[in-house]
């Protein structure tokens, strides 16, 4: 979870990331 960092909390891109990276075992 260390791309959060730069990503602002509830944004879209953290949405689109989290999603993404949840799937691929990222987080």
């Amino acid at each position: 979870m260390g791309y959060f960092r730069h990503l602002a909390p509830g944004s879209l891109e953290a949405n689109f990331h989290g999603e993404r990276c949840r799937r691929r075992r990222c987080g």
